[in-house]
């Protein structure tokens, strides 16, 4: 999945609700995922909620800086991306 700075947002964010299929029935499997940042200005903030309906988002992660980081996949999660900042998600 890839995020940009959009035109129009949802509720200030990037993504609407992004609910990762890696999480979803994986008995023994892995619950992280691959996250690629590319700043050239701007921030990304990558938003997590652990129960998948009733919790609130939390920041989870800030990126300043262009990076490839692993990252745990929750069943509900939000990107921000804001400037010049594109940000892939491998889930």
């Amino acid at each position: 999945m890839k995020f940009v700075d959009p035109d129009g947002t949802y509720n200030d964010y990037t993504s609407e609700i992004i609910k990762p299929k890696r999480y979803v029935n994986i008995p023994g499997g892995s619950n992280r995922a691959v996250i690629q940042v590319k700043i050239t200005s701007g921030n990304v903030e990558l938003y997590a909620d652990a129960s998948g309906d009733d919790a609130n988002f939390i920041l989870a992660h800030t990126f300043t800086a262009s990076s490839v980081d692993e990252v745990v996949v929750t069943p509900r999660m939000r990107i921000v991306a804001t400037g010049e900042a594109e940000v892939w998600l491998g889930v």
